[in-house]
């Protein structure tokens, strides 16, 4: 069994065992909080003294916001203040009533305490259906973003499905963990071969559409950056994906050239194949862990907290540490008379990239 089907198959049964607030019945709250820097709102990290966030109204529906905010708390909805009170407590606002007074379908809260927001708990609440005990998900809304990951993620599972059909020893070589820890190559046919080799490209267009639409996911659900251009339609989300998944597969590309370039001048010739394909297989392990999570996340209506985002950034800088470590042990150990060379050869091809893409990000 692959590991790759081990991973659905793990994350599918888990799913089996969600709680039951889990299952759109409670849908957590994700704050945010605006960065002078950026001139935007972004993910909050500790609950200070001001957080924001917006929520959807809608007419008719018998969901509630629930709000629990600790002493002298201010709650303002589009700037207005609708509430304020000296001691901590805990209040709801109906969706519907919301859609009335403000005649919007989304509605955009503040709340603000001196005394910092740190027990702050909010949450929509869906009741549920008494005539019904199921433990389906509760009916969710169609949206062109909904519709489009449903429809991204069957295409998805597609190409995956015919990459396997074609499956060989290179293809296999992509997806082989055990050369991870290997310092010397036992099989050499997938590191006789250019980028532009058929059988790569393959590999690196599936991972390219994985990882678009993870990024995707993560613009709509935690990150909500200001683009310049907002897809707003199912096919204009999808032209989005390609243009996302393109950008994925020039980064490939500009890695490749980038280990193919140092290798020549600090004469490490022999080991840029290694390099680059390790490099790719770290990124092969670390884009489907999280695409699993954002299917979860999907699947359930929003399972995941604000926080989860940023443990997974944690998690993927964890990964690209832990790539570095291997090929300092695998150059050491095949060049370790050129330790000087060494350093400046993995700072240019790796730490220094690694340190402009977290600076990026941030």
């Amino acid at each position: 069994m692959t590991l790759l089907r081990k991973l659905l198959i793990i994350s599918l049964f888990g799913l089996l065992f969600l709680p039951e607030n889990s299952l759109g019945q409670e849908q957590e709250i994700r704050y945010y909080e605006y960065d002078n820097n950026l001139k935007s709102y972004v993910p909050a990290v500790d609950l200070e003294e001001r957080v924001s966030f917006f929520t959807k109204t809608e007419n008719g529906s018998k969901a509630l916001l629930n709000i629990c905010f600790p002493e002298e708390t201010s709650i303002f909805v589009n700037n207005l203040l609708v509430y304020s009170s000296v001691e901590g407590n805990c209040i709801n606002y109906s969706l519907d009533s919301l859609h009335s007074q403000f005649k919007t379908d989304s509605v955009f809260f503040t709340i603000y305490s001196e005394n910092g927001l740190e027990t702050l708990k909010s949450k929509i609440v869906i009741p549920r259906d008494p005539e019904s005990d199921s433990l389906f998900l509760a009916k969710r809304e169609n949206t062109p973003e909904r519709d489009f990951f449903i429809i991204a993620t069957l295409l998805v599972l597609f190409l995956i499905g015919l990459w396997k059909l074609d499956l060989n020893a290179q293809s296999i070589g992509h997806i082989n963990v055990s050369n991870l820890l290997a310092v010397r190559v036992r099989d050499s046919t997938m590191y006789n071969t250019t980028f532009f080799q058929i059988d790569n490209l393959k590999f690196f267009g599936i991972l390219s559409v994985i990882a678009g639409l993870t990024v995707m996911y993560f613009n709509a659900h935690f990150l909500k950056l200001i683009l310049i251009y907002k897809p707003d339609t199912v096919f204009s989300l999808l032209l989005s994906w390609i243009v996302n998944s393109g950008a994925y597969f020039i980064f490939l590309y500009l890695k490749f050239l980038l280990v193919t370039f140092f290798s020549e001048v600090y004469n490490f010739r022999s080991f840029r194949y290694i390099q680059y394909y390790d490099f790719i297989r770290f990124l092969f392990l670390g884009t489907i862990f999280i695409f699993l999570m954002v299917a979860v996340d999907f699947i359930s209506g929003g399972l995941f907290a604000q926080s989860w985002f940023i443990w997974t950034l944690y998690f993927s800088i964890l990964i690209l540490l832990v790539y570095v470590i291997l090929t300092f042990q695998k150059l050491n150990k095949l060049f370790s008379n050129k330790k000087l060379h060494l350093f400046f050869y993995l700072c240019a091809t790796e730490i220094i990239p690694i340190i402009l893409i977290v600076k990026i990000s941030r």
